[in-house]
Protein backbone atom coordinates (compact mmCIF):
# COMPACT_ATOMS: atom_id res chain seq x y z
CA UNK A 1 0.00 0.00 0.00
CA UNK A 2 0.95 3.15 -0.85
CA UNK A 3 2.13 5.87 1.11
CA UNK A 4 -0.54 8.20 -0.37
CA UNK A 5 -3.52 5.30 0.18
CA UNK A 6 -2.63 5.74 4.00
CA UNK A 7 -3.35 9.00 4.53
CA UNK A 8 -6.56 9.66 6.05
CA UNK A 9 -9.70 10.32 3.89
CA UNK A 10 -11.47 13.55 4.11
CA UNK A 11 -14.71 13.79 3.33
CA UNK A 12 -17.25 16.90 2.40
CA UNK A 13 -17.11 19.40 5.25
CA UNK A 14 -20.63 19.96 7.18
CA UNK A 15 -22.69 22.52 6.00
CA UNK A 16 -22.59 24.28 8.89
CA UNK A 17 -18.97 24.35 8.59
CA UNK A 18 -18.89 25.74 5.41
CA UNK A 19 -21.59 28.25 6.50
CA UNK A 20 -19.68 29.32 9.07
CA UNK A 21 -16.86 30.82 7.12
CA UNK A 22 -19.02 31.93 4.52
CA UNK A 23 -20.22 34.31 7.26
CA UNK A 24 -17.04 34.78 8.56
CA UNK A 25 -15.07 36.15 5.64
CA UNK A 26 -18.35 37.91 5.00
CA UNK A 27 -17.89 39.90 8.55
CA UNK A 28 -14.22 40.53 7.68
CA UNK A 29 -14.81 42.21 3.93
CA UNK A 30 -17.80 44.23 6.00
CA UNK A 31 -15.56 45.18 8.22
CA UNK A 32 -12.95 46.60 5.95
CA UNK A 33 -14.90 48.19 4.51
CA UNK A 34 -16.46 50.01 6.91
CA UNK A 35 -13.08 51.61 8.51
CA UNK A 36 -11.84 52.01 5.15
CA UNK A 37 -14.90 54.00 5.10
CA UNK A 38 -14.32 55.78 8.64
CA UNK A 39 -11.18 57.09 7.28
CA UNK A 40 -12.64 58.82 4.41
CA UNK A 41 -15.54 60.49 6.69
CA UNK A 42 -13.70 61.19 9.65
CA UNK A 43 -11.77 64.43 10.21
CA UNK A 44 -7.90 63.72 9.08
CA UNK A 45 -5.04 63.98 11.40
CA UNK A 46 -2.72 64.99 9.02
CA UNK A 47 -1.07 68.39 9.51
CA UNK A 48 -1.51 70.71 7.17
CA UNK A 49 0.97 74.24 6.59
CA UNK A 50 -1.90 76.66 6.29
CA UNK A 51 -0.20 77.94 3.62
CA UNK A 52 -1.98 79.08 0.17
CA UNK A 53 -4.99 75.78 -0.31
CA UNK A 54 -2.91 73.69 2.29
CA UNK A 55 -5.39 73.88 4.83
CA UNK A 56 -8.69 72.03 6.40
CA UNK A 57 -12.06 73.04 5.28
CA UNK A 58 -12.70 73.93 9.14
CA UNK A 59 -11.73 75.35 11.74
CA UNK A 60 -9.61 72.95 14.67
CA UNK A 61 -12.56 72.79 17.04
CA UNK A 62 -14.65 69.68 18.19
CA UNK A 63 -17.89 71.13 18.33
CA UNK A 64 -20.49 69.64 21.35
CA UNK A 65 -23.59 69.47 20.67
CA UNK A 66 -26.35 71.90 22.45
CA UNK A 67 -30.59 71.49 21.91
CA UNK A 68 -31.70 75.08 21.93
CA UNK A 69 -35.57 75.92 22.13
CA UNK A 70 -36.62 78.44 19.36
CA UNK A 71 -38.65 81.07 20.55
CA UNK A 72 -40.96 84.54 18.85
CA UNK A 73 -40.88 86.04 21.95
CA UNK A 74 -37.31 87.17 22.11
CA UNK A 75 -36.01 90.52 24.79
CA UNK A 76 -33.37 91.26 22.52
CA UNK A 77 -32.30 91.93 18.67
CA UNK A 78 -35.12 93.88 17.33
CA UNK A 79 -34.46 95.19 14.13
CA UNK A 80 -34.09 98.68 14.98
CA UNK A 81 -32.72 101.42 17.41
CA UNK A 82 -30.05 102.29 19.77
CA UNK A 83 -30.01 99.08 21.97
CA UNK A 84 -30.58 96.78 18.66
CA UNK A 85 -27.63 97.98 16.60
CA UNK A 86 -25.44 97.32 19.68
CA UNK A 87 -26.37 94.13 20.30
CA UNK A 88 -26.26 93.49 16.53
CA UNK A 89 -23.01 94.71 16.38
CA UNK A 90 -21.91 92.50 19.81
CA UNK A 91 -22.67 89.30 17.65
CA UNK A 92 -19.24 90.27 16.16
CA UNK A 93 -16.14 89.30 18.30
CA UNK A 94 -13.02 91.56 18.18
CA UNK A 95 -11.14 90.77 15.00
CA UNK A 96 -14.71 89.94 13.53
CA UNK A 97 -14.55 86.39 13.49
CA UNK A 98 -11.07 85.98 11.45
CA UNK A 99 -8.56 83.42 12.79
CA UNK A 100 -4.40 83.30 12.07
CA UNK A 101 -3.88 79.39 12.12
CA UNK A 102 -0.27 77.73 11.01
CA UNK A 103 3.24 78.31 12.31
CA UNK A 104 4.04 79.90 9.40
CA UNK A 105 2.71 83.96 9.75
CA UNK A 106 5.19 85.01 6.57
CA UNK A 107 5.14 83.84 3.10
CA UNK A 108 7.70 85.17 0.55
CA UNK A 109 8.31 88.05 2.86
CA UNK A 110 4.33 88.76 3.02
CA UNK A 111 2.04 88.42 6.55
CA UNK A 112 -0.40 85.55 5.75
CA UNK A 113 -3.98 86.76 5.76
CA UNK A 114 -6.44 85.59 8.26
CA UNK A 115 -8.74 82.99 7.61
CA UNK A 116 -13.05 84.21 8.39
CA UNK A 117 -15.00 81.59 10.22
CA UNK A 118 -18.79 81.11 8.61
CA UNK A 119 -21.02 81.65 11.29
CA UNK A 120 -19.36 85.36 11.74
CA UNK A 121 -20.04 85.65 7.73
CA UNK A 122 -23.53 84.65 8.34
CA UNK A 123 -24.07 86.58 11.03
CA UNK A 124 -22.39 90.13 9.48
CA UNK A 125 -24.82 88.79 6.48
CA UNK A 126 -28.50 88.36 8.35
CA UNK A 127 -26.92 91.93 10.31
CA UNK A 128 -26.60 93.70 6.77
CA UNK A 129 -30.16 92.32 5.47
CA UNK A 130 -31.76 94.38 8.93
CA UNK A 131 -29.96 97.49 7.97
CA UNK A 132 -31.03 97.24 4.69
CA UNK A 133 -34.82 96.22 5.80
CA UNK A 134 -34.62 99.69 8.30
CA UNK A 135 -32.87 101.89 6.32
CA UNK A 136 -32.93 101.02 2.52
CA UNK A 137 -30.73 99.16 -0.01
CA UNK A 138 -28.17 101.64 -0.86
CA UNK A 139 -25.37 98.38 -1.82
CA UNK A 140 -27.51 95.83 -3.65
CA UNK A 141 -24.50 93.68 -4.86
CA UNK A 142 -23.53 93.63 -1.28
CA UNK A 143 -27.64 92.64 -0.14
CA UNK A 144 -27.89 89.98 -3.48
CA UNK A 145 -24.37 88.23 -2.30
CA UNK A 146 -25.37 87.87 1.40
CA UNK A 147 -28.79 86.83 0.00
CA UNK A 148 -27.43 83.89 -1.67
CA UNK A 149 -25.02 83.19 1.23
CA UNK A 150 -27.67 82.65 3.86
CA UNK A 151 -29.59 80.49 1.42
CA UNK A 152 -26.69 78.21 0.36
CA UNK A 153 -25.71 78.57 4.02
CA UNK A 154 -29.39 77.19 5.33
CA UNK A 155 -29.38 74.76 2.38
CA UNK A 156 -26.47 73.25 3.30
CA UNK A 157 -26.99 72.64 7.19
CA UNK A 158 -30.69 71.13 6.26
CA UNK A 159 -32.13 71.60 9.66
CA UNK A 160 -34.79 68.38 9.81
CA UNK A 161 -36.71 69.19 13.24
CA UNK A 162 -40.57 68.82 12.68
CA UNK A 163 -42.68 71.78 13.46
CA UNK A 164 -46.05 71.17 14.15
CA UNK A 165 -48.84 73.82 12.66
CA UNK A 166 -47.19 73.95 9.63
CA UNK A 167 -46.92 77.29 8.04
CA UNK A 168 -50.69 77.80 8.56
CA UNK A 169 -50.42 78.41 12.78
CA UNK A 170 -51.95 81.13 14.05
CA UNK A 171 -50.48 83.51 17.35
CA UNK A 172 -53.00 84.49 19.86
CA UNK A 173 -53.73 87.63 18.05
CA UNK A 174 -54.89 85.95 15.35
CA UNK A 175 -51.98 86.70 12.87
CA UNK A 176 -51.15 83.97 11.12
CA UNK A 177 -46.49 82.97 11.07
CA UNK A 178 -44.81 80.35 10.62
CA UNK A 179 -44.58 78.38 14.57
CA UNK A 180 -41.02 78.55 16.47
CA UNK A 181 -41.68 78.63 20.03
CA UNK A 182 -40.90 75.40 22.06
CA UNK A 183 -39.36 73.68 19.18
CA UNK A 184 -36.53 72.11 19.80
CA UNK A 185 -33.27 72.29 17.74
CA UNK A 186 -30.46 70.30 18.09
CA UNK A 187 -27.33 72.26 17.36
CA UNK A 188 -23.67 72.82 17.16
CA UNK A 189 -22.57 75.04 20.11
CA UNK A 190 -21.49 78.35 19.04
CA UNK A 191 -20.29 79.27 22.20
CA UNK A 192 -17.48 77.35 21.69
CA UNK A 193 -16.75 78.87 17.86
CA UNK A 194 -16.97 82.42 20.01
CA UNK A 195 -14.10 81.07 22.36
CA UNK A 196 -11.71 79.35 19.90
CA UNK A 197 -12.07 82.75 18.12
CA UNK A 198 -11.06 85.15 20.87
CA UNK A 199 -8.33 82.59 22.21
CA UNK A 200 -7.09 83.05 18.72
CA UNK A 201 -7.00 86.70 18.79
CA UNK A 202 -4.74 86.58 21.64
CA UNK A 203 -2.13 85.54 20.14
CA UNK A 204 -1.95 87.81 17.30
CA UNK A 205 1.17 90.27 17.06
CA UNK A 206 0.50 94.42 15.87
CA UNK A 207 1.54 93.50 12.21
CA UNK A 208 -1.71 90.53 12.03
CA UNK A 209 -4.11 93.03 14.24
CA UNK A 210 -3.49 95.90 11.35
CA UNK A 211 -3.56 93.57 8.62
CA UNK A 212 -7.31 92.13 9.97
CA UNK A 213 -8.21 95.77 10.09
CA UNK A 214 -6.92 96.90 6.47
CA UNK A 215 -8.46 93.83 5.16
CA UNK A 216 -12.10 94.67 6.51
CA UNK A 217 -12.20 98.55 5.46
CA UNK A 218 -15.08 98.54 3.13
CA UNK A 219 -16.35 95.46 3.31
CA UNK A 220 -19.62 93.60 5.13
CA UNK A 221 -17.66 93.68 8.89
CA UNK A 222 -16.87 97.47 9.03
CA UNK A 223 -20.24 99.01 8.67
CA UNK A 224 -22.39 97.71 11.18
CA UNK A 225 -22.65 100.84 13.15
CA UNK A 226 -25.98 101.92 12.50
Amino acid sequence: MSFLNRLPKLGRPPPFVIFGAVLGLSLLLNLVAIVKQLGLLTPSSRSYSYIGHDHPREAPIKLRTVNLALSDDLEHYFLEGRRAVAEWNALHPEGQGSVYLGDSTHVNGELQAPYHISMFHQLQCLNHLRSTFIWGNDEPDRTEHCTMYLLQGIMCFSDTTLEEGGVGAKKADGSVIAPANNNTHTCRDWSQVYDFAAENRKGWTDEQIELEAELSRGTLMADFIR
